[in-house]
């Protein structure tokens, strides 16, 4: 894990060359090979407090069902399972090398049918409607083409009153980061993706905001929390 933290610090020093800008767009866009297990050993640490966060707004019960989108390295597959010890946990995820090592990770949980963790790009995702208590996603949005689809479907497995919480980075902390120039992202304003996610069915939308600190740079973060 410090290897990789090393490895990718190295590589945004060099994040204006134009190599560099697409091995990072593509890895944290898709991971796959040596460079996507580097990624996502980063976004492991990297996006640990964002998770915390995101998880605090679900308030996960023993006997929920919940959905993560884009799971990655799927440690945080393991905690909501053990929120929801008496329930099941999904996690869908767009790479399939991603979705074998999170398989890796999380086997014991697999084997006691605690938790599926399947290679989908929601369209549709595999399960029935009103099928779950909540569901969410950190760092995802901002590689989903329409994302009025992508909600519509999770509205769609959600039971009545289920959550949803979607953490992103604002538009302009990543406008400081060049590999996000690629078309690969689309960036988004915390009120304007909120209002998107109203227009997709949701209620009791909220938009909270956090400025995080690290090393290299402040970063504003969001999270859209709503209803069905």
């Amino acid at each position: 894990m410090h290897l990789s933290i090393r490895l990718m610090k190295i590589l945004f020093r060099y994040q204006k060359f134009s190599p560099v800008q697409n091995l990072l767009a593509q890895q944290f866009f898709k991971p796959s090979g040596f460079w996507g297990r580097i990624a996502v050993d980063f976004m492991a640490v990297a996006n640990r407090p964002v998770y915390d966060w995101t998880m605090e707004f679900l308030e996960i019960q023993p006997q929920d069902n919940v959905l993560e989108i884009g799971f990655g390295h799927g440690i945080y597959i393991e905690k909501a399972a053990k929120k929801a010890d008496q329930g099941f946990v999904a996690g869908i995820d767009f790479s399939e090398a991603m979705v074998k090592r999170a398989r890796r990770f999380n086997k014991h949980l697999i084997r006691r049918k605690k938790v599926a963790l399947l290679h989908n790009d929601m369209q549709p995702i595999p399960y029935p409607d009103t099928f779950f208590d909540c569901a969410f996603a950190v760092n995802v949005i901002y590689f989903w083409n329409k994302p009025e689809n992508e909600l519509r479907e999770i509205y769609r497995v959600l039971k009545p009153g289920g959550i949803l919480a979607l953490y992103f980075t604002n538009k302009d902390s990543l406008q400081h980061l060049p590999f996000t120039t690629s078309n690969l992202f689309r960036k988004y304003a915390g009120d304007a993706f909120a209002a998107i996610v109203k227009k997709a069915g949701f209620t009791k939308v909220s938009c909270h905001t956090r400025l995080l600190h690290f090393k290299e740079a402040d970063v504003k973060g969001h999270c859209v929390v709503a209803m069905k």
